[in-house]
């Protein structure tokens, strides 16, 4: 892919921003079923922004990593879509995704976003507990797993470039978030998340 070789990391994640001045993005990184899009759509509810629920675009900008959206629609679950406040637009079957997909802007009116610096990462995983938890992680623990959640960076010569992008990420604040169903619950998963800026 020719952005690869410029630089461009293109992520299977979600990005979501707090509603606090002047913050960063939250990069939320996970394999298909990680909750990406559940938890995007919870912090949405919450009030907070975001550039996509699926697919992120990083970079180099200076002494940052930047993130752009790769596309501004909301892809939900059936369970995700029964959670869509009041009156909702129809949306369109995705029948190869098992999904519904829907405009952002009608759903969340100025919530979508097509770039923002990037702040922490949050890995998600699936907890069988009754309450989430978010925990730091190391930067090396960070990197592995970008590496694995990216495998054409180990695999691909043309995407060196993005290598150096991937290490700036993970020095970043980085968590595993440890997901139970509390945190379908948008004041739930806000709290949590913004503990990312603490």
């Amino acid at each position: 892919m020719v952005l690869r070789r410029e630089g461009r990391l293109d992520l299977h994640a979600a990005a979501v921003v707090p509603p606090i001045e002047g913050a960063g993005a939250v990069l939320i990184v996970g394999a298909k079923g990680a909750g990406k899009s559940s938890l995007t759509l919870s912090l949405a509810m919450a009030g907070w922004r975001f550039l996509s629920d699926d697919y992120v675009l990083a970079w180099r900008d200076g002494r940052q990593i930047r993130l752009g959206s790769l596309r501004s629609a909301l892809y939900l679950t059936p369970d995700a879509v029964d959670r869509l406040p009041g009156k909702r637009p129809p949306g369109r079957d995705v029948p190869r995704m098992g999904k519904r997909m829907f405009d952002a802007e009608p759903l969340f009116p100025g919530q979508h976003m097509i770039e923002a610096p990037l702040a922490a990462v949050v890995f998600p995983e699936r907890s069988p507990d009754e309450s989430s938890s978010l925990e730091p992680i190391r930067a090396v623990e960070s990197f592995q797993r970008l590496l694995a959640l990216t495998p054409f960076l180990a695999a691909d010569p043309s995407a060196r470039p993005c290598l150096e992008v991937a290490r700036l990420i993970a020095d970043l604040p980085s968590f595993v978030l440890r997901a139970a169903p509390d945190v379908l619950d948008p004041k739930t998963a806000s709290r949590l998340l913004v503990r990312a800026f603490a």
